[in-house]
């Protein structure tokens, strides 16, 4: 093998052996780092088979004559990288059995073929109005309002396949004979462990190029059952089961998670309230009493939903503002006379003709324009006056407070009808906004005063659902009593991080956060997404 060493055996060998050439390759490849050396992957596989604790018994030998077929395994900067990354995350007994990175560089991916469509008329929308108000003679308050519309949409069309492609760069996969670890984070390093008995089965899609996805659980068309992620936003769609796509070496992954879980099969399962995860044993007397201190925050998919609609939150709150200041114009406006300059026609095939007056007013002590649109029969009168006549004077019905100021034409008709279409807009807008402000902003901040002030008790965790669609979202039940009255209540919440509930385990003992003066409003303190000092 060019460039490289093979190492060949046809007998099982033992730990101290399989860590001589672990060693010895390492050292080889530090040596020849610049060459690029490539060795053979057979060393690896006997990693994987002496890690768990493979005892010698009748086919072995077959076993390890079959893993020791040559594998081509760059060993390179990153290869080295990619190990210390996961290396610090270990703990005590726990080996690693392979790792990895996921494919780089800019690329697609088959939600991109729903998204894509939908960026562009946003983003096209966005440039349109913000061009429409910069040529204009619109407030700077209208000429500002449209930017974050416009930043979101280059980022949904261009930006996030650099985000993205930057996130997979700093993303680092690890199987060891516990868990499979995921380091990624584009901003700050996260973390997801998720043991072998939370994952179902794995299954392996392989591509010619050696390449290939490794999916947990059965595979959904257009990822139905799986968070749609809006590619590059850092924590968007958080899935429940992560799938590994992988730019080469997929078969040998592959293998070691399919020895790794059946190593965990080979254990005793986790079951009940004393096997469980440690962060799934916090008992009610230990939590301090309220006040507490609060940290942590909620998952990543949620942020990125508030920013998303962080701009039609302030399009909700400047439309009722403008709804105000127009009813102030309705009726404490004044009318002054104008005059028509000039008169333009815009043609349009599919919504006919439209007609557009320029006039000049003064108000406030300055010359001011301003245009209005027109039915037929008012352009009519102010488009070609008679021979030696001018055109007749226009009344315009204005109020200016501060930078705000608004005019319209008296003959376009009653000022009230822009004040009842904005009325009616405004209620439809924010009445569809209210309820995505509830999920993402009111109930986070209640369950976040739970954790601050609320009464905590002993439950029981009950069930554990998962709602599909375009995205994933996770729930449990849960029954605690109140310590007060001795009234039992049952309750469910939303389980913001993906990780946490597929380790809930069904019967486990829980901690119930709840209000004193009202236990129907209550949260579980190891599904709530924060956690409390002390």
């Amino acid at each position: 093998m060019p460039g490289g060493r093979a190492f060949h055996h046809d007998v099982l060998i033992t730990d101290i052996e399989v860590i001589f050439y672990v060693r010895l390759i390492d050292e080889f490849a530090v040596k020849k780092s610049q060459r690029q050396s490539v060795f053979n992957g057979c060393i690896q596989r006997l990693v994987l088979a002496t890690a768990l604790n493979a005892s010698p018994q009748k086919g072995s030998t077959t076993f390890i004559r079959k893993a020791i077929q040559p594998i081509q395994i760059p060993m390179d900067p990153v290869y080295f990288q990619t190990q210390a990354e996961i290396q610090r995350e270990l703990g005590s007994g726990e080996k690693l059995l392979w790792s990895g990175q996921p494919r780089q560089g800019l690329r697609l991916n088959i939600t991109d073929a729903f998204i894509l469509p939908f960026s562009l008329i946003w983003c096209g929308f966005a440039i349109f109005w913000e061009a429409s108000v910069l040529h204009g003679h619109a407030p700077l308050l209208m000429k500002l309002w449209g930017v974050p519309f416009v930043v979101i949409g280059l980022y949904l069309v261009v930006g996030r396949f650099f985000v993205d492609a930057y996130t997979r760069g700093r993303t680092f996969y690890g199987v060891t004979n516990q868990r499979l670890v995921i380091v990624s984070g584009s901003f700050s390093r996260r973390v997801r462990s998720l043991p072998w008995q939370a994952l179902p089965e794995a299954t392996l899609v392989e591509r010619g190029n050696g390449g290939g996805t490794i999916n947990f659980g059965p595979k959904l068309p257009f990822g139905m059952g799986r968070s749609v992620s809006i590619g590059g936003m850092p924590g968007a769609g958080q899935s429940l089961f992560p799938v590994l796509d992988l730019p080469e070496h997929a078969r040998e992954a592959y293998d070691a998670v399919r020895l790794a879980q059946q190593s965990a099969q080979r254990e005793e399962p986790m079951a009940g309230g004393d096997q469980t995860s440690p962060r799934f044993t916090t008992p009610a007397k230990s939590l301090p009493p309220p006040p507490r201190r609060v940290y942590g925050r909620l998952g990543g998919s949620l942020w990125f939903t508030r920013i998303f609609i962080m701009p039609h939150m302030l399009a909700g709150i400047g439309g009722v503002g403008y709804l105000f200041f127009l009813l102030l114009w309705g009726l404490l406006g004044a009318d002054y006379p104008g005059t028509v300059v000039s008169s333009k026609v815009w043609h349009s095939a599919k919504h006919g003709d439209t007609y557009t007056l320029n006039y000049r007013f003064e108000a406030d002590g300055e010359t001011r324009l301003d245009s209005a649109k027109v039915s037929w029969s008012v352009y009519q009168t102010y488009l070609n006056p008679a021979f030696g006549q001018t055109n007749p004077p226009v009344t315009v019905h204005y109020l200016g407070v501060g930078p705000l100021h608004h005019a319209a034409l008296r003959e376009t008709g009653s000022p009230w009808s822009e004040i009842g279409f904005l009325t009616l807009w405004a209620v439809f807008w924010n009445g569809v906004l209210s309820f995505f402000v509830y999920a993402i902003w009111v109930k986070p901040i209640r369950a976040r005063l739970l954790y601050k002030n609320g009464e905590a008790t002993a439950g029981k965790l009950l069930r554990k659902r998962m709602s599909t669609g375009k995205s994933s979202t996770y729930y449990v039940g849960y029954r605690f009593k109140d310590p007060y009255s001795g009234q039992d209540y049952e309750s469910e919440i939303q389980v913001w991080k993906a990780d946490d509930w597929a380790q809930a385990v069904e019967g486990q003992p829980v901690t119930v956060l709840f209000a004193k003066g009202n236990p129907k409003r209550s949260t579980v303190y190891e599904f709530g997404g924060y956690r409390v000092e002390g």
